[in-house]
Formats: C-alpha cells, sequence, structure tokens
C-alpha cells in the first residue's frame, strides 16, 4: 500500500500555499519517524532504565525542535537526536519564515506536550504496565496521537492573522 503525504495533506489545507504545505509534510515526516530509530534499540548506556533513556531522547527531541522554531537561546544548532530527527530542521526552515512568534511558540508547546504523552505510553509499554486510572490513560493518548500539533498548525496554514491570547492554551 502506498501513501501520497502531500495528497493527504493537500486535503486537509486544500487553499493553503504550497510552502505552507511543504512545512506540513515536512513536520509529518518527522512525527512519525523521529523516534524510530530508539523504539528497537538502547539509547544512552549511562542512563540507569529505559525510561530514563526515553525521557533522555525526549528532551533532546524538544531542544532541537526549539532552536529550529528559532525559540532557543542556543548559539549553535544541538546535536540531533537521531538522523531521521534533522527532518525537523527542513520543517523548521519554513516555520520560521511564516509563522510568528506566538504561533510557533504555541506550536512548540503543543510539541512538548506530544512529548511528554508519548513519553508516558512509550514508558508504560517498556514497563509492561498500563495507567492505573482513566485520568491517566486520557492523558497519555490525548497527546500522544499529536493532534494538538496539527491544530496548532491551522492558523500557519491558512496564513490567518489569528493570534491565540495566551501561547499557552489549547
Amino acid at each position: 500500500m502506498c501513501c501520497s503525504l502531500a495528497y493527504i495533506i493537500h486535503g486537509w489545507w486544500p487553499d493553503a500555499p504550497i510552502d505552507r504545505h511543504l512545512g506540513v509534510i515536512y513536520y509529518t515526516l518527522w512525527l512519525f519517524v523521529w523516534d524510530d530509530h530508539f523504539d528497537s534499540q538502547d539509547t544512552d548506556p549511562s542512563l540507569p532504565t529505559r525510561s530514563d533513556q526515553l525521557s533522555h531522547v525526549h528532551a533532546k527531541a524538544i531542544e532541537y525542535t526549539k532552536y529550529h522554531l528559532g525559540l532557543s537561546d542556543l548559539e549553535s544548532e544541538p546535536i540531533a537526536p537521531s538522523q531521521y530527527s534533522k527532518i525537523f530542521a527542513e520543517a523548521g526552515t519554513f516555520f520560521r519564515s511564516s509563522m510568528t512568534d506566538t504561533q510557533r511558540t504555541r506550536f512548540l508547546n503543543q510539541i512538548k506536550f506530544y512529548m511528554e504523552c508519548s513519553n508516558a505510553h512509550q514508558t508504560y509499554l517498556t514497563e509492561g504496565k498500563i495507567p492505573k486510572t482513566r485520568a491517566e490513560y486520557w492523558k497519555m493518548r490525548s497527546g500522544d496521537s499529536a493532534y494538538l500539533t496539527y491544530c496548532a498548525l491551522n492558523v500557519y496554514a491558512y496564513s490567518c492573522q489569528y493570534e491565540v491570547i495566551n501561547a499557552n492554551t489549547f
């Protein structure tokens, strides 16, 4: 089975300009593959548990995305947590050129939430556990799908001038 990511993105945002499509396509590719390398291997053997290793990878990914969104104070590019993470650098080029600081901050906050939930999900899986409460389950699953990152991209994709008053909402 073959899938056309460009076709899917165009279906979501049919009126978006091509440069906006490209930014979302690169982001979507990154989202699907950035952590594939870590699913089958240990990452940093100096960290005591698999959970600690995964948390470390997620923290590095956040640092990397923050840099490529132009929201970091780092003077030089951080080391990508995987070769696949470098795809985000391409997406970041499009995002930095056409998103406001507020839009990029909101997007980064949603990526952080996704990473937090994804890390929790991977921790449950690697430890062979399940969430103890409905609230834990829904917190993990609500962000693990990354749909809120796409909600944050709506304003970008349609070139809207709408600004979220508080970038930490949604």
